[in-house]
């Protein structure tokens, strides 16, 4: 059952994110931008919400459903946020950092935050303003954090010019 839940969710909107990557219009940290604003919408519902407190709760206790919730959507989830990373890295729109690590990063802030937003008569204190301004808060975190900190190349500067033309 545990299986059949995630596939029809989160697996669902994982395969779905992944044929979109490769057409989403714009600057990496535009395609960047407007994944996470889809996830933190699919975040944010009930049953993502359900599903991520049995994931930290129960699955423990379960070791052939946390290795197939590890690949299934854990590896996949991470590939591709480390992929529109990566892209940023590579036309210099973003500092030089591990994409691996910085998706797993920001995939911690989006899932802890939905967490506590989802409970927030227990997380008072962590989810002071709406679900507009939470997120706005976590997208401009992220951008300082990715921004250059010398500017582009000439090659950097004309692929991304490239890609804004796409």
């Amino acid at each position: 059952l545990f299986r059949e839940v995630v596939r029809s969710t989160l697996v669902a909107r994982i395969e779905a994110a992944e044929q979109e990557a490769g057409t989403i219009p714009g600057t990496a940290a535009e395609q960047l931008e407007r994944f996470m604003r889809e996830w933190w919408t699919f975040l944010k519902l009930k049953t993502s919400g359900a599903i991520y407190r049995l994931v930290i709760g129960e699955l423990h206790r379960f070791p052939d459903l946390a290795e197939f919730y590890a690949k299934e959507v854990v590896q996949r989830a991470l590939t591709l946020l480390s992929g529109f990373v990566r892209r940023g890295v590579d036309s210099g729109e973003f500092r030089r950092v591990d994409p691996l690590t910085t998706a797993r990063i920001m995939s911690s802030m989006f899932i802890s935050h939905a967490l506590w937003c989802s409970k927030r008569e227990v997380f008072r204190n962590l989810t002071i303003g709406s679900d507009d301004q939470i997120i706005a808060d976590l997208l401009d975190f992220i951008q300082h954090s990715l921004r250059p900190t010398t500017p582009p190349t000439a090659t950097q500067a004309a692929a991304r010019t490239a890609q804004q033309s796409q």
